[in-house]
């Protein structure tokens, strides 16, 4: 190891598009320390990577996402109670749609994306009825109920209605007959 840091500092020395290079090399390493933690859901990896990623963020000059993440990184060290903290140590904090190692999502993005699903689905407001503001209000105070109604259906049928192991095993038949 000591070889090929010897190696790096001499070539960057040289040139300083060299240097440049390295630079990005070392920030592309953090983007993806941040992508396999958050896939893993490996906290203490995902938060290492996150104070890693602030000095660039800092000279990129974002100042809001700056702000914040400084204040994450402090409340994520210094204000989480015990429980929680093992939690997301245990990789409570990202949910996986499917039993694979590498498929963990982060909550918010799961939530985001099964919103705008339903948000943009065939009974979603964005679908025949026009987009006023009557038609949102009706569409957003009734989806609590629809949703309570769904799930109790599920649960009856024992079916998961948009599970995502059931289309990807249709998928993965029908591609098996047609080769």
């Amino acid at each position: 190891m000591e070889i090929i840091e010897s190696k790096r500092e001499e070539l960057a020395a040289k040139s300083p598009v060299n240097e440049l290079y390295f630079q990005y090399i070392d920030m592309y390493d953090i983007f993806l320390m941040n992508l396999h933690s958050e896939r893993l859901g490996n906290w203490k990896r995902y938060i290492h990577s996150l104070e890693l990623m602030f000095p660039y963020i800092a000279a990129a000059g974002h100042r809001n996402y700056t702000k914040s993440l400084a204040m994450f990184l402090y409340d994520m060290e210094n204000n989480l109670d015990e429980h929680t903290r093992t939690a997301f140590e245990n990789g409570e904090w990202v949910f996986r749609r499917t039993d694979k190692a590498y498929a963990g999502v982060a909550l918010d993005l799961c939530i985001e994306q099964h919103l705008m699903s339903v948000l943009k689905g065939n009974q979603g407001l964005t679908r025949g009825r026009g987009f006023n503001e009557l038609n949102c209000q009706i569409w957003t105070q009734s989806r609590p109920i629809i949703c309570a109604i769904d799930a109790q259906v599920q649960e009856m049928s024992n079916v998961a209605l948009r599970s995502f192991e059931q289309s990807a095993s249709k998928d993965r038949k029908s591609r098996i007959f047609k080769d």
